[in-house]
């Protein structure tokens, strides 16, 4: 819940403005005589700007806001300030003179242009008040408005996650069932814990770091049973990381891509090697991998639903906190992806 000041700013603004001018009318009008008729001088002063400013705020701005015309606004305004002008010049014609009894209150044009700028400068410092208060509040509803809408882009993103990774894991056990591998069972049950950590776990906005490490090792034995250790497979993790807390499954994303392009299950020879680092308020990903299948070597790394998908997490994830840089050597492809997570 908000604090109070916070849930009823406008009106202490409002409140604020008028104790203060208040206050200097006191002030300004006592200097010359401390009487009930400055109470009463002060208070039909008072009453004239309260009742122009809020017959304005309440009625008339609203109505402009909407009409978006500025002519019948103005002649709306003009009658009432004009009656309001009138009324405080009589009283204070007959105040006055209890007040000040040296100098005479003359109503020509000179006292009528002052009162009126006076009232006007009242109004339109109230009127700028309505205008910002509502700039405020619209600003506010479109602020949320967007938040919702990149909160609904970025759990979409994250549903296509699931059925991605899926469509890999079954084409390992498809795999693994064509070659009456020794390893299905261990694969199945792999497979049911990290199924467990994206149904119950990864649909939080940010996951533990070392969550994500056990389920990128779970996903690095799966691949290692599949192809037989026949693959160099290097995962290394640097610093401390207990406290660290990351948005889910971006590393994982590209170490799929890199099994999946850069590792022929046929050859040897191939490699995968993964570096994470953390240290300095910034978490480093540097990924490479070989370039194990002549039939995908016109990949880009920069292409594919996945890398797209991750590539737009980090843009809402970590908008200006992120640096990816993609490189397509001759023999390897490198993802390096820096993370400020303080």
């Amino acid at each position: 819940m908000k604090p109070f000041w916070q849930r009823h700013l406008i009106l202490l603004l409002h409140l604020s403005f008028w104790v203060a001018y208040l206050s200097f009318n006191l002030f300004n009008v006592s200097r010359y005589n401390d009487t009930v008729e400055t109470l009463y001088l002060t208070g039909v002063v008072l009453a004239t700007h309260l009742v122009i400013c809020y017959f304005n705020y309440f009625l008339l701005l609203p109505r402009l806001m909407r009409e978006r015309r500025l002519l019948p606004y103005l002649l709306r305004l003009l009658p009432v300030f004009t009656v309001l002008l009138v009324i405080r010049l009589l009283v204070e014609k007959e105040l006055y003179s209890s007040i000040v009894t040296d100098m005479p209150y003359i109503i020509n044009t000179a006292r009528v242009v002052q009162v009126a700028i006076g009232m006007l400068f009242i109004l339109a410092f109230i009127t700028l008040l309505k205008f910002t208060t509502e700039w405020l509040v619209l600003e506010g509803e479109r602020r949320e408005l967007e938040n919702q809408q990149l909160a609904v882009e970025l759990k979409y993103l994250r549903a296509q996650i699931n059925p991605h990774f899926l469509f890999n894991t079954l084409n390992s056990l498809y795999y693994l069932s064509y070659t009456k591998s020794d390893y299905a069972p261990e694969v199945i049950d792999r497979l049911s814990q990290m199924m467990r950590y994206m149904i119950y776990d990864a649909n939080q906005k940010v996951v533990p770091l070392q969550s994500e490490i056990k389920h990128m090792r779970n996903y690095i034995e799966l691949e290692q049973m599949r192809l037989n250790q026949q693959v160099k497979i290097d995962f290394e993790v640097h610093g401390p990381t207990a406290e660290i807390q990351v948005a889910p499954f971006l590393f994982m994303t590209f170490l799929e891509n890199a099994f999946k392009h850069g590792v022929n299950p046929n050859g040897m020879g191939d490699w995968v090697q993964a570096k994470l680092s953390v240290g300095n308020s910034q978490c480093r990903y540097v990924l490479r991998n070989s370039k194990g299948m002549p039939s995908q070597n016109e990949f880009s790394v920069s292409s594919g639903v996945g890398l797209q998908n991750v590539q737009r997490r980090l843009e809402l994830s970590y908008p200006d906190r992120h640096r990816l840089k993609l490189t397509d050597g001759q023999d390897f492809y490198e993802v390096d992806l820096t993370l400020t997570i303080a």
